[in-house]
């Protein structure tokens, strides 16, 4: 269960990554920073065909569920991740391949090179930063996107949901 909720966070994560940040990121508890200098290793499991989570997306202002995801782990080599999603209501479905750091590679007609650069590098240290840039590339229209940014991991806080009690990370939205 520990890897589904992982794998649920790394979805949300990922989802969200377009998105403006509006207000400033929640503080972690005050035991997980009580030593800034803290190297607080986070280690994740490694996902398994048949994993899956799902997630809501909602209006950050109504807080209305807008979409409703569902992903399923197809196959893991050692190089890549294949998942495919679905969104509940519409007949938007397809198949996202992932590094195993869980960057995206491709999905449907767009290919990033080298990466789109939303994974995450393991372990995540508290402190840490990296950077990141790419191209993306539309093979049905042509149409090409740069980016660029760095991700730095500022803290760790305990989550519990239904599923168990896990470490999060909390890293601010990238910045380009």
């Amino acid at each position: 269960m520990r890897r589904y909720a992982v794998l649920w966070m790394i979805g949300l994560a990922a989802s969200s990554a377009w998105a403006q940040q509006a207000t400033p990121p929640a503080q972690p508890p005050a035991s997980a920073t009580s030593d800034p200098s803290s190297k607080a290793v986070v280690a994740m499991e490694s996902p398994q065909a048949g994993d899956y989570w799902n997630y809501q997306v909602r209006d950050e202002i109504t807080g209305k569920i807008t979409a409703t995801r569902a992903n399923v782990v197809t196959e893991v080599s050692a190089k890549d991740i294949s998942v495919r999603f679905s969104i509940a209501g519409t007949s938007n479905e397809g198949l996202n391949l992932y590094d195993r750091s869980w960057n995206l590679l491709k999905s449907g007609a767009w290919k990033y090179t080298p990466n789109d650069g939303t994974g995450l590098p393991t372990p995540l240290t508290i402190g840490e930063t990296w950077n990141f840039q790419g191209n993306d590339v539309n093979a049905g229209n042509g149409f090409t996107w740069s980016r660029s940014g760095r991700s730095k991991v500022v803290g760790q806080e305990t989550v519990t949901t239904k599923a168990g009690t896990f470490v999060r990370v909390a890293m601010p939205r990238t910045q380009p």
